[in-house]
């Protein structure tokens, strides 16, 4: 895909819209809500990124999140509840590899919304919007082994159990082991 067309995309990051979900580019007015579940150590404890201390923090994130995508960099979604419109958290996709057609799928969820099906359902607007939207190949992501609700997340939106990257990465302080799982374009059902 053309690099021009996958920095437009970003720039003009498309909400998406599920049944009781909508995917959009983060605001600062989203700082309360960002806040509250990222300063959350139950929720941070199995991401790449430490709970954050202080609403600055969360206000850095968010800035962040703005800027790269002005900038036409992938940039995450604010996963807003349609309902109330409170942000109840993110998701996106990284370590896009436009030449190679594939990208990491990531999400985080405040805890209070855990074990209803809000993660797939996000997850499976941002695959597919990489599928539809960016023609990729491949969408992988992965997880801690002691994180079986983001491993369920990955089997209920049609990943496939890869294997175990042994001490793939160093965050935290240490390196860790992750459970790789993906979806490839012929296996999606969209």
């Amino acid at each position: 895909m053309d690099p021009l067309i996958t920095a437009n995309f970003f720039k003009d990051l498309p909400a998406l819209e599920t049944a009781r979900l909508r995917l959009r580019r983060f605001s600062l007015a989203d700082l309360d809500n960002v806040f509250e579940y990222s300063s959350d150590e139950q929720v941070a404890q199995f991401t790449s990124w430490a709970a954050h201390v202080t609403p600055e923090v969360s206000r850095a994130f968010i800035q962040r999140a703005i800027d790269r995508a002005a900038e036409g960099q992938p940039s995450p979604w604010a996963i807003e509840l349609k309902a109330t419109t409170k942000v109840i958290g993110m998701a996106g996709l990284s370590q896009l590899e436009m030449a190679f057609f594939r990208a990491d799928l990531f999400y985080a969820l405040h805890r209070q919304f855990w074990g209803q099906g809000f993660a797939a359902e996000a997850a499976r607007a941002v695959i597919d919007c990489g599928f539809k939207h960016l023609e990729l190949n491949r969408i992988q992501a992965e997880c801690l082994p002691e994180n079986p609700a983001s491993e369920r997340v990955m089997q209920k939106v049609g990943m496939s159990f890869e294997g175990i990257l042994r001490e793939y990465t160093f965050f935290k302080g240490h390196f860790d082991t992750l459970k790789i799982y993906a979806i490839l374009r012929k296996e999606w059902a969209g």
